[in-house]
């Protein structure tokens, strides 16, 4: 079962063509001025807190011209969690810094989901997501 199975969301979203990801862009680039005309209200607050199955968009995704790019950070929150990243190794001890990893599934299937590390998503509203928020 994917993500978007789970929420009820109309799978066709999460299509790889060019039609698809041209039109999760557009979602996404009407989120993005929406999020910036409701700054201080709950619902600022609410899309810029995603759940698991929310709808979302990385920031760096809506002004890539790479249609791979714009695809991997345009789809379902799956989670977002603290992670340990290994820095170089320096006297021969390794070093471990906390990275804020994010994945997104990104297309129709389960193994279609791209990890984000220090990145920012946001909430493209929807009626799913966004009946009680």
């Amino acid at each position: 079962m994917t993500y978007g199975q789970y929420e009820g969301f109309d799978r066709n979203i999460l299509q790889l063509d060019d039609e698809s990801i041209r039109l999760r862009k557009l979602l996404a680039i009407n989120a993005s001025l929406l999020r910036r005309t409701c700054i201080g209200t709950s619902l600022y607050e609410r899309l810029e807190a995603p759940e698991y199955g929310d709808l979302v968009y990385e920031d760096t995704a809506l002004i890539s011209t790479d249609m791979e790019r714009i695809a991997k950070g345009i789809g379902f929150f799956v989670a977002h969690r603290a992670e340990p990243e290994l820095l170089d190794i320096e006297g021969g001890i390794p070093e471990f810094v906390e990275t804020k990893a994010i994945y997104i599934q990104y297309g129709p299937e389960e193994v279609d989901v791209c990890r984000w590390t220090n990145a920012r998503v946001h909430v493209i509203p929807t009626a799913m997501s966004f009946m009680d928020f």
